[in-house]
């Protein structure tokens, strides 16, 4: 990586690129996300019409096309504690994972290690450096 000692004539148009990118992977979720609404309202409507023809299945260009009804749970606002306390007694423990978020790991490792000079281990811990480019919105 060439050394351009300062020359913001050589870091900007990279930094333009960089804005250009950002924007475009911004439309590109949004465009994501605006399909996975048209494709969420397209399969009800495709249910509710197939279940008014009373067709369980049908074969279209070679993919076959059936519905189904699936059934989902999650745990109510508010009430975690009760529902893990529930699930436990009902032999669901199997289901519990103790996890870390990544994020949370690596900002505390990072603080121990800097403040208070804690050692992290290499054999229990992979250690990355990445070179990144921060960003915000500059002040006019």
């Amino acid at each position: 990586m060439p050394d351009f000692a300062g020359s913001s004539d050589a870091v900007l148009p990279v930094l333009r690129k960089l804005k250009l990118l950002d924007e475009k992977k911004k439309a590109i979720e949004k465009q994501l996300e605006d399909v996975k609404y048209e494709r969420t309202s397209t399969e009800e409507e495709a249910f509710k019409r197939m279940e008014l023809e009373s067709i369980t299945q049908i074969a279209l260009d070679g993919t076959l096309w059936f519905r189904k009804v699936g059934k989902f749970f999650s745990v109510k606002k508010d009430m975690k504690e009760l529902a893990d306390k529930w699930l436990k007694s009902h032999g669901f423990e199997d289901l519990f994972q103790e996890t870390i978020n990544s994020r949370t790991l690596s900002s505390e490792l990072k603080r121990s290690e800097e403040e208070d000079k804690t050692e992290i281990p290499d054999d229990l811990f992979n250690q990355t450096t990445k070179n990144q480019i921060g960003r915000r919105k500059a002040k006019k």
